[in-house]
């Protein structure tokens, strides 16, 4: 019998952090799942930890030769044999509520292909958030196409966040489409996992975002992310690619583009706020000063790092 959930872990070189990944879904509350991890073709002892995984549920690949990051994504959902797919970037952790959180959404919304959660970022210790319960939002297709329009994306900032109905996401991987994105965007993986999403979220009656985090991304100088942000150049054309593809009726405007560029540079500002938030001041520095006066007076939120 197949299990309720698959948990993809792609992983290359993260012997130290994979662990605290692949322990944090065997943790999970909800035990009716397969835990898929895609070694590719790492040189750090990674593969000789993976390989001494004794659970049951565990199930181990292994490249030949560095395939690159996007393609070793794909073979995670190439390899689920769980009804839904769940990604987990291997430095990055579940909380144990995570699983039985997402479960209970589907059987509450039959008809929902896709979940999005929300999730939040450390550094250093793994936070440990109590479960914060939230009455979820909905977005239907047609408000999905809305929003795109007005250049507004779901609250979903990498892998982690959605889980997908495993039969689209296979159906999406076959896709020229999605072949497309992946030779253009698959060093990176800039916007591939938005293109993952929307192509699903697009064919779903209703998408469920649950606000409460069901995940902790790990803040560090190794995000792959951190190669590319900064390039808008290369972002731009990225974003173009997946919008042209995801969007083809979708007319052209100099207005659109102006504001899609705007919601862009904004959203290279609030990220790069949130990366001098997690840093960790000096004590008595000018930063801890500025930092515990935005604090007191109720301007951000301290992260969780306890």
């Amino acid at each position: 019998m197949s299990p309720f959930f698959t948990v993809g872990i792609p992983v290359y070189n993260r012997a130290q952090a994979v662990r605290d990944a692949v322990e944090s879904v065997l943790a999970q509350t909800d035990r009716d799942f397969e835990l898929v991890v895609v070694d590719n073709a790492s040189t750090d002892g990674t593969w000789e930890y993976l390989q001494g995984l004794t659970d049951p549920r565990v199930r181990v690949f292994r490249n030949d030769t560095n395939v690159g990051m996007v393609p070793n994504w794909r073979r995670c959902v190439e390899e689920a044999r769980g009804s839904w797919f769940k990604f987990l970037m291997s430095d990055d952790v579940l909380f144990p509520w995570a699983l039985p959180t997402i479960r209970g959404l589907l059987e509450r919304f039959p008809d929902c292909r896709v979940v999005v959660a929300a999730g939040v970022n450390f550094k250093g210790a793994i936070p440990r958030p109590a479960q914060v319960e939230a009455e979820p939002r909905f977005f239907a297709v047609q408000e999905l196409r809305d929003m795109a329009r007005r250049f507004q994306i779901l609250p979903a900032s990498n892998p982690n966040a959605y889980t997908l109905s495993t039969a689209e996401a296979k159906a999406m991987i076959a896709t020229p489409q999605y072949r497309q994105v992946e030779e253009r965007l698959g060093a990176t993986g800039h916007d591939v996992d938005f293109f993952m999403l929307y192509w699903c979220a697009l064919r779903s009656p209703r998408v469920v975002y649950h606000p409460a985090p069901l995940y902790g991304v790990r803040y560090h100088d190794g995000n792959g992310a951190k190669r590319y942000f900064y390039d808008l150049a290369y972002r731009w054309e990225g974003d173009q690619l997946v919008r042209r593809l995801l969007f083809p009726t979708l007319p052209r405007s100099r207005r659109r583009e102006l504001a899609y560029l705007v919601t862009m540079l904004q959203g290279i500002g609030l990220d790069f706020v949130k990366s001098l938030i997690l840093r960790r001041p000096r004590p008595g520095s000018l930063w801890t000063a500025c930092l515990q006066f935005a604090r007191a007076a109720g301007k951000i939120a301290a992260p969780s790092l306890s």
